[in-house]
């Protein structure tokens, strides 16, 4: 996984190398995702906040999640501009 860097000079996420969109494995990303937002779900089922706090924050700086919030903004920003091609 790569380091995302909090400081950085410009905006949006900085990486230490670039992400080629096409060699990710979208399927262990989601699955990544989910699992985690299933462990903070059965967490705060059980009255656990500490728990459930380590998680959101594990959950903020995941890359997987990282990755599907680009990718979910990016295909939502796409049908923003072209409505007629869906």
């Amino acid at each position: 996984m790569e380091k995302i860097e909090p400081n950085s000079t410009e905006n949006g996420i900085v990486t230490k190398q670039t992400t080629d969109w096409h060699t990710i494995n979208w399927k262990r990303a989601y699955r990544t995702v989910r699992k985690l937002r299933r462990r903070i779900f059965l967490a705060t089922r059980e009255g656990k906040w500490r728990k459930v706090n380590k998680l959101q924050r594990l959950m903020l700086r995941s890359y997987s999640n990282i990755l599907i919030s680009v990718r979910q903004a990016a295909q939502l920003k796409y049908w923003q501009k072209h409505p007629w091609r869906r």
